[in-house]
């Protein structure tokens, strides 16, 4: 399993991505959203996590251990800054320095990777908890983006690979008695 990860890794260091810009330039868009927009420090926040095939062609994504298994983390890369623009260092997630230098994220659990092929105008539902992955106990707004890589094109050797942006999403967390 380590020798996976590693695998994964490396591949993920060694291709480069294009990034997408918008929602609508993207052959496969991801829509992120939650039940409320304000919520109480210390409660439960699930982040609903849309992900739509809008070519004409089937689309191969890979989701951690199966569609709508609230582990949508581990296979999406989650950007939650402050008020300040600050990004949130993550609750669950450990980082080791290399001998090179190079510092890398170390996940607390394992988990298997699923691959799902979307068909033209298909979309694949999954979620995560926020408030397991980072501190949201201080009062005050937070902006939420989603990224995913995914490869353009299976059918050649080396494909293209794409780097998908959510929308951005704002949430604001009060102080326990402010909502009733």
């Amino acid at each position: 399993m380590v020798a996976f990860r590693q695998a994964i890794l490396a591949m993920a260091l060694l291709t480069t991505p294009l990034e997408l810009g918008g929602q609508d330039s993207a052959p496969v868009t991801l829509t992120i959203s939650t039940s409320a927009t304000t919520v109480k420090a210390g409660a439960e926040i699930r982040l609903e996590i849309t992900t739509k095939n809008s070519s004409d062609h089937s689309v191969e994504i890979f989701t951690a251990s199966g569609p709508n298994s609230g582990e949508a983390e581990l296979d999406n890369g989650i950007y939650v800054r402050d008020s300040g623009g600050n990004l949130l260092p993550r609750a669950d997630v450990k980082t080791r320095q290399l001998s090179s230098g190079r510092t890398i994220v170390v996940h607390d659990r394992g988990f298997t990777r699923r691959r799902v092929l979307l068909k033209p105008g298909d979309q694949l539902q999954d979620f995560m908890f926020l408030n397991r992955l980072y501190d949201l106990s201080k009062p005050g707004p937070y902006t939420i983006v989603l990224k995913k890589e995914i490869p353009l094109d299976r059918a050649v050797p080396e494909p293209t690979r794409i780097t998908l942006s959510s929308n951005t999403l704002q949430i604001t967390v009060t102080g326990h008695s402010d909502i009733p």
